[in-house]
């Protein structure tokens, strides 16, 4: 594969690895490494490098540095509920984002003594759902980048919906990072 600006180096006979070899401490201890060269006058005509998450209208190669870790101040918040009814939605967790910071969800973590389906909302808008079976009471989300994000001063809540006909506890953990 080639065009202007990237090639694979096939290596000798339309072998896909190149033909520079690697000593390696384990058997075999010569052995051969893939390669992708990417081409250009210069970095700057391949893409610039960005200091900010890519908006999707870049064109070519992204580039950013890698993160160690979520930008901004992680935060969670846990509550737990009981007595819930069966055919009701009942809030188990909210938290709300301070004044001139924007929440960042990376995680949700939730589980009962019974099975149900649980919902994230900002505001009242519902953003994902998750649903435990009676094989496993837990849902876990997580997410190494943000899905979604909520201005200063929305809510951000799990809401929780059952089927079993006798009342049951439910507790949640929604997860973020503020900037």
């Amino acid at each position: 594969m080639s065009d202007d600006f990237t090639v694979l180096n096939p290596g000798v006979d339309g072998d896909v690895m190149d033909e520079t070899r690697v000593t390696y401490a384990s058997v075999p201890t010569i052995r051969k490494r893939p390669r992708v060269v990417i081409t250009g006058e210069n970095l700057g005509e391949i893409v610039p490098a960005l200091d900010a998450p890519p908006t999707g209208e870049e064109f070519g190669l992204v580039v950013r540095p890698i993160m160690a870790g979520y930008a901004g101040d992680l935060t969670y918040t846990f509550d737990a509920i009981t007595a819930v009814s069966a055919g009701t939605e009942a809030s188990i967790v909210s938290y709300s984002v301070p004044a001139g910071k924007t929440f960042y969800f990376i995680g949700l973590s939730a589980s009962g003594n019974t099975y149900g389906t649980y919902k994230l909302y900002i505001d009242s808008n519902p953003i994902l759902a998750g649903r435990t079976s009676i094989a496993n009471l837990n849902l876990d989300k997580t997410f190494h980048q943000s899905p979604v994000s909520a201005s200063a001063t929305s809510e951000v809540s799990v809401k929780v919906f059952h089927y079993t006909p006798t009342t049951c506890e439910f507790e949640a953990t929604i997860f973020g990072h503020l900037i």
